[in-house]
């Protein structure tokens, strides 16, 4: 028997309480070969990059409840120990993926990754060194926009 609450996050599987976060539709990072640009002799931000942090503070402003009860579990599940488990999909426009052809086109799926991981840590305010495993799956969708779904789960280092 399997009984969820979507608000908190929390999954009842017989008995045994398995924190599962699920961030869904985050907007698409920049890549992070483009985050930072050189001026004036030093590094700043780019303007896709500082679009990307406005996109996510949009995000975060309208599930602010959900993130609130989020914050509160991670904290509870790192203070006893556990690290995360971190699995991210990043479903493109099939435009963005395939040419014409079939052929898939240069979206390295490692260069936008760290810019999500980095705002995903941000919006649950956990560093990120409690992450311990990391998957990513690149997937094309028939939306005519690209979002990423990020789901955070409990993990030990004896799993």
């Amino acid at each position: 028997m399997v009984a969820s609450a979507a608000a908190s996050g929390v999954v009842v599987a017989v008995g045994v309480v398995v924190v599962v976060i699920k961030l869904d539709n985050l907007p698409m990072p920049s890549s992070s070969n483009h985050r930072l640009i050189p001026s004036r002799g030093r590094l700043i931000k780019s303007n896709e990059a500082r679009l990307y942090d406005r996109e996510i503070q949009i995000w975060s402003l309208r599930n602010k409840n959900k993130l609130v009860s989020y914050k509160i579990e991670l904290r509870e599940l790192i203070q006893k120990g556990f690290m995360l488990k971190v699995s991210v999909i990043l479903n493109w426009e099939k435009s963005k993926l395939l040419t014409k052809k079939g052929e898939p086109k240069k979206n390295d799926l490692d260069n936008r990754l760290k810019s999500c991981l980095d705002a995903v840590s941000k919006l649950v305010e956990i560093d990120d060194k409690y992450i311990i495993e990391i998957s990513a799956i690149k997937k094309f969708w028939d939306k005519n926009y690209s979002s990423v779904d990020v789901t955070i789960e409990k993990a030990s280092w004896d799993e």
